[in-house]
Parts: C-alpha cells; structure tokens; sequence
C-alpha cells in the first residue's frame, strides 16, 4: 500500500506485468491476456494513477 491506496492481489499482479512505460493499448493487451475487461482495465488505471503510474498524453510510466 502506498498512500492509502490499496491494490487488489489482481491489480498488483497486473502492475507487476506492465512494462514500466507504457500505452493504454499497451497494457490492455496485458489486461485482456489475463481476461480483464475493458471497464475493469480503466477503471485500474484511475484508481493506480497518482500513485503507482504517472499519467501523461496517454503514455503511462511506473512510480519507482
């Protein structure tokens, strides 16, 4: 957990398999291979963005 936000074991597993920069094309590819839906993939990347992923023109980088 960092800053209050906690991530599911599904959602960190999905965090630990992007690369770390990325699309979001990029990483639903990832998602979908682990048979997340559309909805659910964006609805991660708002609860992870802030504070495990940056967010800029569509391009996502992990935080360190």
């Amino acid at each position: 957990m960092i800053e209050g936000v906690m991530l599911t074991p599904k959602q960190t597993e999905l965090l630990e398999k992007l690369p770390d920069k990325f699309t979001r094309s990029e990483g639903l590819e990832v998602a979908v291979s682990m048979n997340w839906s559309t909805s659910t993939y964006d609805r991660f990347l708002k609860k992870a963005t802030g504070t495990y992923l940056y967010h800029e023109y569509g391009n996502y980088k992990k935080a360190q």
